[in-house]
């Protein structure tokens, strides 16, 4: 997957240098959060099983998520190829009114996990929604739209570019934290996993979860791969640094031995139709592999 920020990989690093230069069974409990207009208000705890088995965990992975980029109108200095990572302000507030209209319930990845790993029932219709990059976009857009509606989402973090011209500050990963929604990490500079060695796993997945932890005051349980790409060597370097579940694309199935691992997104296409969107949530997100 290769389009705006979240396809650029190291010239990402160099567009934001150069604007830096100008137990036995392991059930845990969490408080699922749900965004209201005064913030987080505590709500009954969920219930996980980390070692649930993978086939229960794999048979349950149907649940649609949606990946959302930069949020702007796109101009003709747009390359082809980043045109689907580009949604405008307008588009968005349309998908997330069809997901109002047609009952659907946007859920935490706490309430996935939960699902996921003990089989928790989740509303009729629910859907998880994410937001890659750290994207000053997400917060000066997306938020307010979430709030309007009730809603929350995951936001994917890479920490480099805070507090860059054009990406989020500390301040404002903070508030949208405490507004309800899920901090995620997204690495430090957007590198692939699959090419990392040595000291990439401490400065791309350590620092970097290590990092929000401090940020927010609280473990950071969720990851997401940059390009959505992933390798198995990952995926007990994610577990030490505190990850339950990490997110792919669904340019690849889910990896049967270890679906907590690889779950699966699609990105939102910025050109669907109020029927192609819709579609798009009923189907895809369930595929396995060995």
């Amino acid at each position: 997957m290769r389009g705006a920020r979240d396809a650029v990989g190291p010239l990402l690093l160099i567009a934001v240098l150069t604007l830096t230069a100008c137990g036995g069974s392991r059930d845990e409990g969490f408080g699922d959060r749900p965004a209201t207009a005064s913030g987080p208000l505590p709500s009954k705890k969920l219930r996980i099983n980390l070692d649930a088995s993978p086939a229960e965990v794999a048979a349950r992975s149907s649940i649609p998520i949606l990946s959302y980029h930069q949020l702007r109108p796109p101009t003709n200095a747009d390359a082809a190829i980043d045109r689907p990572y580009i949604m405008s302000p307008a588009r968005l507030r349309s998908q997330l009114d069809v997901l109002q209209r047609r009952g659907y319930t946007t859920i935490s990845p706490d309430q996935l996990l939960a699902h996921l790993t003990t089989g928790a029932e989740l509303p009729p219709k629910p859907v998880i929604l994410s937001f890659d990059d750290a994207v000053d976009d997400h917060y000066r857009i997306a938020l307010p739209e979430l709030r309007k509606r009730k809603m929350t989402a995951m936001f994917f973090v890479m920490t480099v570019v805070l507090g860059n011209p054009g990406y989020m500050t500390r301040g404002q990963v903070r508030r949208l934290d405490r507004a309800g929604m899920t901090i995620a990490a997204h690495t430090w500079d957007h590198n692939r996993v699959d090419e990392y060695a040595g000291e990439d796993w401490r400065v791309q997945i350590d620092e970097p979860t290590a990092t929000l932890e401090r940020l927010v005051g609280h473990p950071i349980r969720y990851f997401a791969y940059p390009f959505g790409v992933w390798s198995p060597a990952a995926f007990g370097r994610l577990r030490k640094a505190g990850i339950h579940a990490a997110f792919q694309l669904v340019e690849k199935p889910i990896k049967f031995r270890d679906p907590l691992m690889t779950i699966r997104r699609k990105i939102a296409d910025p050109n669907w139709s109020s029927a192609e969107f819709e579609k798009a949530l009923r189907s895809g997100f369930r595929k396995v592999g060995a």
